[in-house]
């Protein structure tokens, strides 16, 4: 094997972890054509960590500490186990099993993954079989990346999402379905996503909502921005809106479109209008009576 340096070799070592704690054997898995290609796909990984997460001190501080890193580590072991060859299916899901024990990290082996995957915190991320995520992906905690259904999803379909480069997911995100996510997108802690994103879209579902008292049937369960121009309200009984109105930084109201959507929800177009702003404000009527107003951060 061609020479290493002193991070490759850690690497190498953790490899060899799994191996033996799996029982794995095979020559095949220590030959220098099966190992290097490994090596190198884990190290971009680590540069990822080093590069972009501002509490990974170094390589060595991330190599020695971070069971984040380590799970992904398993991960591209499992990964390139199933991929050499499909028979290895049980092995590369104990591996995902036991790295899941002790970190708190699904990923199924089936999986597909970029170069350059950072996992933070960690906690809670259940990534599904079908999953395909570009390169440079950035998770924090609690992230599923999962199915519409929940029992008898049929198997051999596309059931979780497709998502570009780039993607930056923050905590407790849920993004079900075969969803089309596109490249440097960014969804915000708390949503849940069950439609596409194109790219560069922005998804925030942080707001502060108060419904007025006449109207208590009318419920918002989150508001999110799929872009600057586009914002979505999902909730319930919003059909009674027959108004939306933006409050512009300046404090005008000005009314804008809406659409009902089929999810229980209003879809608000601010296209054409300045949207450089850190905060949107939007007041649903309903025969010029306030009935909800909203305050969402984009």
């Amino acid at each position: 094997m061609k020479e290493l340096n002193q991070i490759h070799l850690q690497i190498l070592q953790m490899i060899f972890e799994v191996y033996d704690k799996h029982y794995l054997k095979d020559s095949t898995f220590k030959s220098e054509r099966f190992l290097m290609p490994l090596i190198e796909l884990i190290e971009t990984d680590l540069n990822a960590y080093v590069s972009r997460d501002p509490a990974a001190k170094n390589h060595q501080y991330v190599l020695d500490s971070y069971l984040t890193f380590k799970a992904v580590l398993w991960y591209r072991v499992a990964h390139t186990l199933l991929t050499l060859d499909a028979s290895f299916i049980t092995v590369a899901r104990m591996i995902s099993e036991n790295a899941k024990s002790f970190s708190g990290i699904e990923i199924h082996p089936a999986a597909k993954f970029g170069i350059g995957l950072v996992i933070d915190h960690g906690t809670g991320i259940v990534i599904g079989e079908t999953s395909i995520v570009g390169n440079y992906a950035y998770l924090l905690n609690g992230v599923v990346l999962g199915a519409n259904g929940i029992a008898d999803n049929r198997a051999g379909y596309q059931r979780h999402p497709m998502i570009g480069d780039f993607f930056e997911c923050a905590a407790n995100v849920k993004i079900l379905g075969a969803v089309s996510i596109g490249n440097y997108v960014k969804v915000g802690a708390d949503c849940r996503i069950d439609y596409d994103l194109d790219d560069n879209s922005i998804s925030y579902c942080k707001a502060i909502v108060e419904t007025y008292r006449d109207y208590d049937s009318v419920k918002i369960d989150s508001i999110s921005s799929l872009t600057k121009e586009q914002v979505d309200i999902a909730g319930r009984n919003l059909k009674v809106i027959d108004e939306c109105v933006w409050v512009n930084d300046n404090q005008e109201e000005i009314i804008v479109p809406f659409e009902q959507t089929n999810l229980g929800g209003i879809t608000v177009l601010l296209k054409g209008f300045i949207t450089k702003f850190n905060w949107v404000s939007v007041i649903l009527k309903r025969k010029g009576r306030v009935i909800v107003r909203a305050s969402l951060s984009l």
